[in-house]
């Protein structure tokens, strides 16, 4: 079966005749050339073919549509490679313009996506450097509010217990006491380091964790310990949790190590737009006559003794999110 059949092809050129009487067929699946002399109408006959130049004679029939008459049909069906990458001159103005206008639009594409991977770098780069920051900042929170003060305790409890030598059952109570400390210290520091919450507040909420707490503390310490929490309870984001409770035993590890009180309370108190944690610290009273009568033997006025509070809020619109560091007043 002919794929393409050209029968008695002319094509003139004014005055000159560039094909004359051509005729061939190309079967399906044939590869057939035209070999002529330059200037002998190969490129013509060609280009009639493919419907680019109208013949003055003869019958071309490409897959049996006529290239004149069904030329949009016809360039479904068929692909033409150029010998030379310009088109006809008669064609070419609008089609040249037209390519140089894409080219520059595809440069000016590619100049953009450019800038943009770069952009895109950039804001990796540095949400991989505020992430790490984040991380930092957040270890060393936790070091401080665990860590340091699970060490601290647990050199106040070895301290005591070389005080105490003297008295074993004393001296293994503070030993005792150190050991359930670096426990607890070691379970903290492991769930530091996975970013996980405490395991108080994974188990409870925020008022039955902070009374966890203080039971703890005032069993290590010998210290009364009373907490208290007014209003409604009701969750609040993690973070902000995990920051009252911090508070709650960097309060009482203060206490532990400088107030030399006999009672401690904690309240946490839930208003409508504001959270709050607060400690007071109540003295030894009878060493406080104690040394107010040495300083009246002295015949000096005595000292005062400051109580101890910490106060940390957080307004209603701070619940959703915020992580920041509580204010200490």
């Amino acid at each position: 079966m002919a794929i393409i059949e050209v029968d008695d092809l002319v094509k003139r050129y004014g005055g000159h005749t560039a094909v004359n009487g051509v005729s061939f067929g190309v079967e399906q699946g044939e590869i057939f050339g035209i070999l002529w002399p330059n200037g002998a109408g190969k490129t013509t006959a060609v280009e009639c073919v493919e419907g680019l130049r109208s013949p003055d004679g003869g019958a071309i029939r490409v897959c049996g549509i006529d290239p004149q008459r069904d030329t949009g049909e016809l360039r479904q069906l068929l692909g033409a490679q150029l010998q030379e990458s310009e088109l006809p001159d008669e064609r070419n103005h609008k089609q040249k313009q037209a390519l140089v206008e894409l080219h520059e639009a595809n440069l000016k594409l590619e100049a953009a996506l450019a800038e943009n991977a770069g952009l895109h770098a950039q804001l990796l780069v540095q949400a991989r450097e505020a992430g790490v920051l984040d991380e930092r900042q957040r270890m060393a929170r936790e070091i401080h509010d665990t860590l340091a003060q699970g060490l601290a305790g647990i050199l106040a409890q070895l301290q005591a217990a070389e005080q105490t030598l003297d008295a074993p059952p004393i001296s293994r109570r503070h030993v005792t006491n150190a050991i359930n400390l670096a426990r607890e210290s070691l379970t903290e520091a492991r769930r530091t380091v996975h970013a996980v919450q405490p395991a108080m507040l994974a188990d409870a909420r925020l008022p039955d964790a902070i009374s966890d707490v203080a039971r703890r503390w005032a069993e290590v310490n010998h210290i009364d310990a009373v907490p208290t929490t007014t209003g409604d309870a009701r969750p609040m984001h993690p973070d902000i949790e995990v920051a009252l409770l911090r508070t709650a035993q960097e309060a009482l590890a203060n206490v532990a190590k400088h107030a030399r009180a006999n009672r401690v309370g904690l309240t946490l108190s839930y208003m409508e737009d504001l959270v709050t944690a607060q400690r007071q610290a109540r003295q030894r009273l009878h060493k406080r006559r104690v040394r107010a009568r040495r300083h009246a033997a002295a015949g000096a006025a005595p000292r005062r003794s400051v109580g101890h509070r910490v106060r940390t809020g957080w307004r209603h619109g701070d619940l959703g999110g915020r992580t920041g560091h509580p204010r200490r007043r």
